[in-house]
């Protein structure tokens, strides 16, 4: 199978955010993210059943933008839901947490 996506991913370790459709709000993990997507996992099933669109936001984490996404994968396992989604506004703080994560993760592989 060919990797079809634009940009490379950044993987995240804990970081949460709170989920709605507009009716179910939860909490969820990134598990990566890139300029213009995430993968979110450790959703409940309930979420997501046929929205167009969801809302991110997180209480903890001032950097971290309310995002609007969209679905456009899903998958079953023993943890819970994960999901991919493009993001539908891309602020230019997102594109700052991005670039934040990125340095991270670039200093984590070479120490």
């Amino acid at each position: 199978m060919t990797d079809k996506r634009q940009h490379p991913r950044i993987r995240l370790n804990g970081a949460t955010v709170h989920v709605t459709d507009g009716c179910f709000c939860t909490t969820a993990q990134i598990e990566n993210v890139s300029p213009d997507g995430l993968c979110l996992c450790n959703l409940p099933e309930q979420l997501y059943r046929n929205a167009e669109h969801l809302t991110i936001f997180s209480n903890g984490n001032p950097a971290m933008p309310t995002l609007h996404i969209k679905p456009c994968w899903q998958a079953v396992g023993w943890n819970g839901k994960s999901i991919g989604a493009i993001i539908l506004n891309t602020p230019e703080t997102w594109r700052f947490f991005v670039g934040r994560a990125a340095g991270r993760s670039a200093r984590k592989e070479t120490a």
